[in-house]
């Protein structure tokens, strides 16, 4: 191999930019495959595959930022609302959004956050002060690291199918790297830019952190940093404390804690301190919101969590337990730590992590001061290494704790696992020969990286093949479809807006990956065309499931129902598929809601009119169609 390509031979700063760049590239890879598509049909991308319905939450901000608006409200929800909201990133990509349009801003903010992430995950090792060796493999795995799940692939949903591959190896669930954007690092970059301005911030709280030792020069920097965080993305604040918490545990070890130095970074977590208060604020006053925040939201088995980090899991408890054999209390931190974690495994299995909290309070609490002491008992030489040990052991217990959005607390877990692989097996394995480090590196960042090159590659199959991993939204958006957000934009005042709630394409075995039967349009009405979307969201809109259900008897019901159903929504348009392009489906006139303003191929825009009252009835007819 010639030195050019020898990458042990690259300085970790040109190996850093060296993954920098391929990331970006990696993460422009949708952007131009939704282009491609849309030249080929004449259709308009919305470039992203994965989790169509949360991208156009962020486009309803965005939207209303180009409005000239700096507080929003909740587009998906028609209720009565203060409008209080503030994000500082979509407001900015707001901005952004209105010169070049709201889904290239996305897809093109991605590929700048993925590059940044990158460039301060090489200074963050650097600061770790790993081997050169060490720290490329750090990098290496922090970037591409997954689990095992990628043996049991699926393209839908976190449950595996009767009789299918995954449920033979891991059971029910699948591991979180065949689902969880927010866990891994690969697919935090390639679907969405907020997880990696998160994750931005994330690492240069920790770098300001790490600074605030010898200087209150960087307390300024990390508590504005902090406020940000707060504000866009307010759950990682709390893995981030607790993540401090453990450190100082660790920190306590070595029967040296700096009180100076904690002094510093609390003055950094008063930063946050604002946004935290206006979070509050806003929580009392917005009944929105607080339906939205009471969305229920488990985490998934422990197990699952274990699976998905595995190659990581191993190597670092291995080379932790090695780099123990000189001081037998580190051993007998390790085997606590997972010891901790294998019981939380144990406890759990068989259970339906979706029927409520796998643990309680006390449990949890447990799980915790058991994790503090393994911190205290492994107390590494560096208080920064401490932090990062915390990050990674506290990480998989924080996601457990008895509160709502639980699984968010698994944000960017694969990091601090990558560095305690690095930490504790790198300098094992860099004690090789050149030729079977190379190899055994190579063949672990491999093995590790199948998960996240199956996101990429599911990724681009979604764009392709026109279909979200909601099953029930279209990439791709025809003509008439932009014919009538457009014109459903250009409506003055509020606009409440309800379409069809959308229909998979289904085969034997679950969703087809292809476009579905009709596209749920809900969403666009609320993200593109800045409407008040009657049944758009499962977490924006509070009471989904049963307004979903009136908006789908608006369509499919008996007259009465139909009326009542017009008369509950009280929209102002309406979008109905056009009974042409579904002739198995039995649609009503039109103009039994109003006027048609716009005929298209696939969709009809009505303007509505009143209901008549002597239609409405209070029939107990009903729609069962579950979201």
């Amino acid at each position: 191999m010639s030195q050019a390509l020898d990458y042990g031979r690259l300085s970790f700063a040109k190996f850093t930019r060296i993954v920098a760049g391929a990331v970006g590239l990696i993460t422009l890879l949708p952007f131009f495959v939704g282009l491609s598509a849309g030249f080929t049909t004449g259709t308009t991308s919305l470039y992203q595959g994965t989790a169509v319905d949360d991208l156009m939450v962020y486009s309803a901000w965005m939207h209303q930022a180009g409005e000239g608006r700096l507080m929003f409200d909740n587009r998906f929800a028609v209720d009565d609302q203060p409008g209080l909201t503030i994000n500082v990133y979509f407001l900015v990509l707001g901005w952004l959004g209105k010169l070049i349009g709201i889904p290239a801003a996305l897809a093109l903010i991605k590929p700048v956050m993925a590059v940044t992430l990158v460039l301060l995950l090489g200074r963050l090792i650097e600061r770790l002060r790993l081997s050169r060796y060490s720290a490329k493999f750090t990098l290496g795995l922090a970037v591409w690291g997954g689990g095992v799940g990628w043996m049991g692939w699926q393209n839908f949903g976190q449950v595996a199918p009767e009789g299918s591959l995954g449920r033979s190896l891991f059971g029910a669930f699948l591991p979180i790297d065949v689902w969880q954007t927010e866990a891994l690092t690969l697919p935090s970059m390639l679907v969405n830019g907020l997880f990696s301005a998160s994750l931005c911030l994330t690492i240069g709280i920790l770098l300001c952190v790490f600074a605030a030792k010898s200087s209150w020069k960087p307390v300024l920097p990390g508590a504005l940093m902090m406020l940000v965080l707060m504000n866009i993305h307010s759950y990682d604040m709390a893995l981030l404390g607790l993540a401090l918490l453990g450190g100082i545990a660790a920190m306590m070890g070595r029967k040296r804690p700096d009180l100076v130095w904690i002094g510093r970074v609390f003055c950094m977590v008063l930063g946050s301190a604002p946004a935290a208060l206006w979070f509050v604020y806003v929580l009392q006053q917005d009944k929105v919101f607080q339906a939205r925040a009471a969305t229920l939201t488990y985490s998934p088995l422990p197990i699952q969590a274990v699976f998905g980090l595995l190659p990581a899991i191993v190597l670092a408890v291995a080379g932790l337990w090695i780099r123990g054999r000189q001081a037998p209390i580190r051993r007998w931190g390790v085997g606590l730590l997972t010891a901790a974690l294998a019981l939380a495994c144990a406890a759990t299995l068989g259970r339906d992590p979706n029927s409520g909290f796998l643990f309680q309070w006390a449990e949890w609490l447990v799980w915790v001061a058991i994790t503090l002491a393994g911190l205290f008992m492994i107390r590494p030489s560096m208080e920064e290494r401490g932090i990062m040990a915390s990050w990674a052991w506290i990480g998989l217990a924080a996601p457990y704790m008895p509160m709502l959005f639980q699984r968010k607390l698994f944000m960017g877990i694969a990091i601090p696992w990558a560095f305690l692989a690095g930490w504790g097996a790198g300098g094992w394995i860099e004690r090789r020969t050149r030729s079977r480090r190379n190899s055994v590196s190579a063949a672990v960042l491999a093995f590790a990286g199948l998960s996240s090159l199956f996101w990429l590659q599911r990724e681009l199959l979604f764009i392709r093949n026109n279909v979200s991993s909601t099953t029930v939204n279209a990439v791709q958006i025809r003509p008439d479809t932009v014919e009538i957000l457009k014109r459903i934009d250009e409506r003055p005042g509020r606009t409440v807006a309800v379409a069809f709630p959308g229909a998979p394409a289904m085969g034997e075995d679950g969703p087809l990956l292809q476009a579905p039967v009709i596209n749920d349009l809900n969403p666009l009405l609320a993200g593109l065309a800045g409407a008040y979307a009657y049944a758009g969201h499962w977490s924006e809109t509070p009471d989904y499931a049963e307004r979903r259900n009136m908006a789908v008897s608006l369509f499919l019901g008996p007259p009465e129902v139909r009326a009542e159903a017009l008369a509950t929504i009280d929209p102002d348009v309406i979008v109905m598929p056009h009974p042409e392009a579904l002739p198995d489906l039995t649609l009503p006139d039109p103009t039994e809601f109003g006027e048609v303003i716009y005929e298209g191929e696939n969709y009809i825009l009505i303007e509505r009119k009143a209901p008549d009252p002597e239609l409405i009835s209070l029939s107990s007819w009903s729609l069962s169609f579950g979201r």
